[in-house]
């Protein structure tokens, strides 16, 4: 039988509180929000400023549960209107997507 979906999203480091083990073992993907969605229309970037790192947030939840990261959020659109703009500027915004997950070691794919 397939595992439903279980999220948990932690947002700043302001409400940054896990519980216990034995209440998040059923916790399948934790959302970290928000990365400016603005900062992936930026060529070369290689800063990806999140409140914590998703290491930190790993341990402290069972080893089979997705780390991401939100991008965008509370209105923040206009990143992704000028990513849509033309083809160059989508593919920077989704190599940039690319670069965050792999520098941060998130979970791009689960």
């Amino acid at each position: 039988m397939k595992r439903s979906v279980q999220l948990a999203y932690q947002k700043t480091r302001q409400h940054y509180v896990v519980p216990e083990p034995d209440l998040v073992s059923d916790i399948t993907h934790v959302a970290l929000a928000f990365m400016q969605s603005s900062l992936f229309n930026t060529p070369g970037l290689s800063n990806w400023p999140l409140f914590t790192t998703v290491e930190a947030v790993r341990s402290q939840f069972p080893k089979e549960t997705a780390i991401l990261v939100a991008i965008g959020g509370w209105g923040d659109t206009q990143g992704f209107s000028e990513a849509a703009a033309s083809e160059a500027s989508r593919r920077l915004f989704a190599g940039n997507v690319k670069a965050m997950v792999e520098h941060t070691g998130a979970d791009g794919k689960r």
